[in-house]
């Protein structure tokens, strides 16, 4: 065998060795990178579980908050208009219960169900060049209270045709309350009406008088 014949089989097992080499240094390289590419993708859901854990217990805990604001307002009495002798104010609006009465027929079944309760608001634009935005006071945040364990949300026949409440002009709107006729132990109903189509979170609050409600 002549020595350039030894020195080329030695090159190329060299060469083969090297090409072994890169494939499989190549290899670890992408099972490292895939590898980095996984951890980083676990700690990025970790992170993202965290932060909506903590958002979800941050809203939480500004519902608890709100609720508790809103309990402290409905247990201040000032915070109460008497729906006989006076308005509730807002804005530019004066917001009033104009009627109360007992809707629909009697049930003497088996199991009599109280009847539905109609509400009637006049709402008068108060500002003297100021055209208002006008949104019906009904909907489930709008509630009638009757101090004894029953709440319901209002329902709502609308009597207005526009949103716009010219100046100096009024609107009246009646709002349902199912089985809500009061009971003979019944001495007042709390109305709140709820802001929130103004874009406000709170209410008007009202209480109506027994004596204010009209039976058929």
């Amino acid at each position: 065998m002549s020595k350039e014949g030894g020195r080329g089989r030695r090159r190329l097992r060299m060469l083969i060795w090297l090409a072994i080499g890169f494939v499989l240094g190549t290899g670890l390289v992408i099972a490292l990178l895939v590898g980095g590419c996984a951890l980083l993708a676990g700690v990025g859901l970790v992170g993202a579980e965290a932060v909506l854990k903590s958002t979800d217990e941050d809203a939480e805990a500004l519902r608890r908050k709100e609720l508790e604001y809103e309990k402290a307002l409905d247990a201040d009495p000032k915070n109460w208009s008497d729906a006989s002798v006076e308005s509730m104010r807002f804005r530019d609006m004066e917001v009033k219960v104009s009627a109360v009465t007992v809707s629909g027929v009697a049930d003497k079944g088996a199991f009599p169900r109280r009847r539905t309760l109609a509400v009637e608001i006049s709402t008068r634009n108060c500002s003297a060049s100021q055209v208002l935005r006008y949104s019906s006071w009904g909907g489930y945040r709008t509630t009638l209270d009757d101090g004894e364990g029953c709440k319901r949300g209002a329902e709502y026949r609308v009597s207005w045709e526009d949103n716009e409440l010219q100046p100096g002009k009024s609107r009246t709107e009646e709002l349902l309350f199912e089985e809500m006729e009061p009971r003979a132990s019944t001495s007042e109903l709390r109305l709140k009406l709820s802001l929130h189509e103004y874009g406000v979170q709170g209410h008007l609050r009202a209480k109506i008088p027994v004596s204010m409600v009209k039976k058929p």
